[in-house]
């Protein structure tokens, strides 16, 4: 979600992999917040630092978009509910196949 809002408000973004927040930049991201949960927003131009989906894209929109010319509801579907609900059908239909590591984590 995170991911897909910062390409939609076109922000310049660095993605580190953690996969399975178990190796990479994992022991970074536990040293700085103190958990290995993902995403987790790091903003060096306000000195911000964040969890969670819903509060990282309302911070975007808020800090780097001006209400006035641009219109939120066109971030509706990776907002709240629905974007849960259509992630878990898609993990259904797809049978887990991020449960697990990859053979060459």
């Amino acid at each position: 979600k995170v991911r897909e809002a910062a390409c939609l408000l076109d922000l310049p973004v660095e993605m580190r992999p953690c996969p399975g927040a178990r190796s990479g930049f994992s022991d970074e991201l536990f040293d700085r917040g103190g958990k290995r949960t993902v995403p987790y927003l790091i903003d060096p131009n306000t000195n911000t630092e964040m969890y969670e989906s819903d509060d990282i894209i309302n911070y975007m929109l808020t800090t780097y978009t001006d209400p006035e010319t641009y219109d939120s509801k066109a971030l509706w579907p990776l907002r709240g509910g629905f974007a849960l609900w259509t992630s878990a059908f898609a993990a259904l239909a797809r049978g887990f196949p991020a449960s697990g590591l990859a053979k060459n984590a």
